[in-house]
């Protein structure tokens, strides 16, 4: 195997840095280990493309994902962002605050939050009411349930959250929630690719 350990530079194009042109802000970067044979040179890249580099450096011609990686609003790398193996970790990314109850489930779109490319998500589901009963809140990978895990809240104060791990995205960047509850609040806080 190789060890491999690089800083990448998303202010410039080339190896260990963006395949084309600038950081994008509130977008989505594919990360490579990419290999030179010839010179037997390892490097990393980022790309707009998540499915392969659009530029490769000369003479590089071998490429692997290895993790995607999103930016905010101001072209910053998403607050917190730490990755290992395929599952990225953040900071709570809010989906939605405030939302009505429902009693059956809704999509919702999580695109704020996880590259179109992403297989599963977790994060945090539940209410800002103080209600600890009838919240009756879940998650799902699809309308009819598939995957559902209830959410259990723990309730402090006013607020009433419980958290849903490696849920699968069987539609990309949608989930189904729903919750007895007013103020419903979602919150995003990772993803696996």
């Amino acid at each position: 195997g190789v060890n491999l350990s690089v800083t990448l530079n998303f202010a410039t194009t080339g190896l260990n840095a963006l395949d084309t042109g600038t950081v994008a802000s509130s977008t989505y970067y594919g990360i490579y280990f990419i290999y030179n044979p010839t010179t037997n040179v390892w490097g990393c890249i980022a790309s707009l493309n998540t499915t392969k580099p659009t530029v490769l450096p000369a003479g590089f011609t071998a490429y692997a994902l290895m993790g995607v990686v999103g930016t905010d609003g101001s072209a910053h790398i998403v607050a917190g962002f730490n990755q290992f193996a395929r599952t990225g970790s953040f900071q709570q990314i809010t989906i939605f605050t405030g939302h009505a109850s429902s009693a059956s489930l809704i999509s919702q779109s999580v695109a704020a939050a996880v590259p179109p490319i992403a297989k599963s998500l977790s994060g945090i589901l539940g209410t800002t009411n103080g209600a600890s009963t009838g919240l009756d809140a879940g998650v799902a990978s699809d309308g009819c349930g598939t995957g559902a895990q209830p959410v259990n809240p723990s309730t402090t104060s006013f607020i009433a959250m419980g958290s849903f791990r490696d849920l699968q995205l069987t539609t990309a960047q949608t989930v189904y929630w729903s919750g007895g509850a007013s103020n419903m609040t979602m919150y995003v806080t990772g993803y696996t690719i």
